[in-house]
């Protein structure tokens, strides 16, 4: 059976190779995010809008943890990338969706 400081060892060195594989599979994405030229806020906003597939500016100031205001200044600037646009919603003709483009 083995010892607690020996499983601690293997724990460790477990942890060191997942730290390893994290790493190795973050590359490609924040290569990606490298070319975009996009800021923290901006990539947490545009995966919020992927994974949905549209989102209120509540709905998305909510998902993203920032203010309403901090979250419609960053979709402004998006939309004059045209990364990301703003349509009407189509429930109500009040509101509007923000979508990737």
């Amino acid at each position: 059976m083995a010892t607690k400081p020996h499983l601690a060892r293997m724990a460790q060195e477990i942890e060191g190779h997942l730290s390893a594989v994290r790493r190795i599979l973050r590359q490609p994405v924040e290569a990606e995010f490298a070319r975009g030229n996009l800021t923290a806020p901006q990539r947490g906003v545009m995966q919020a809008l992927f994974h949905s597939g549209g989102l209120s500016l509540k709905d998305l100031s909510g998902r993203v943890g920032l203010a309403h205001s901090t979250v419609s200044g960053i979709v402004d600037r998006l939309e004059e990338r045209v990364l990301a646009q703003r349509r009407p919603d189509p429930t109500d003709a009040r509101a509007s969706v923000i979508v990737v483009s």
